[in-house]
C-alpha cells in the first residue's frame, strides 16, 4: 500500500470528504486527490495531513514502503508529531 492509498483508507474510515480535509489542511481538494491516487508525493503535504487524520497503522505501515517517509519515522520527525505512532 502507497502512502497516497492509506491516506485514502483512513479518510474514508473517518467518515472524511476531500472538502474535509482541504479545508483543515488548506491543501486543494485536487491537490489531496492526486496524493490518494499516486505514488509520488510531497512529504511537507502528507505530514499535514497525516496530521489532521491522527495515528493510525495504515499510514504507519505506508510509511515502510516510501524511503523517504520510512527515514523520517526512524529518526522520530513524524513520531515526535505524534503522527505515525
Amino acid at each position: 500500500m502507497t502512502i497516497g492509498q492509506a491516506i485514502k483508507q483512513v479518510r474514508v474510515e473517518k467518515g472524511y470528504r476531500l472538502e474535509d480535509i482541504a479545508v483543515m489542511t488548506n491543501l486543494d481538494t485536487s491537490t489531496i486527490s492526486r496524493i490518494e491516487s499516486r505514488d509520488r508525493v510531497d512529504l511537507d503535504k502528507v505530514v499535514s495531513i497525516a496530521e489532521v487524520l491522527g495515528s493510525n497503522e495504515p499510514l504507519k505501515a505506508a510509511c515502510q514502503n516510501c524511503p523517504v517517509a520510512k527515514q523520517l519515522y526512524d529518526c522520530d520527525c513524524l513520531s515526535n508529531k505524534k503522527l505515525l505512532n
